[in-house]
């Protein structure tokens, strides 16, 4: 086997590998995009309750900030809600690449035992 065969041997052995550190990375990036965006968002519901409360400054001011909860609450389960889809819409398109990935590795595999020569005792 040329040394040239070889290394495009070597290449279609290890591009698998490849793919799956490429997928671990954009992951990686997306998920910690996510969780700024999650940090951001769940802190400026905080700030701005935190403000709310601030505007507290009699009976009838409390009275809405409290009939305000409900919808903050309703507010924050759908964030958490659809954060929870997004999270596992990551996790999903996570496992796909690495089933790519390793079915690919298979094939290199299977190949590479193809096509290298037989050795004789």
């Amino acid at each position: 086997m040329s040394a040239l065969s070889n290394a495009n041997s070597f290449q279609k052995l290890f591009e698998p590998n490849r793919h799956v550190a490429q997928a671990m990375i954009g992951t990686t990036e997306k998920l910690a995009h996510f969780q700024i965006d999650c940090a951001h968002r769940y802190a400026s519901y905080m700030l701005d309750e935190m403000r709310a409360m601030l505007d507290v400054h009699d009976g009838e001011s409390l009275k809405s900030f409290v009939g305000h909860q409900r919808d903050v609450a309703r507010d924050m389960g759908s964030a958490v809600s659809e954060d929870l889809k997004r999270l596992s819409e990551l996790g999903r398109g996570f496992t796909e690449e690495m089933e790519k990935a390793s079915r690919e590795s298979r094939e290199a595999l299977s190949e590479a035992a193809e096509t290298e020569p037989r050795k004789s005792a």
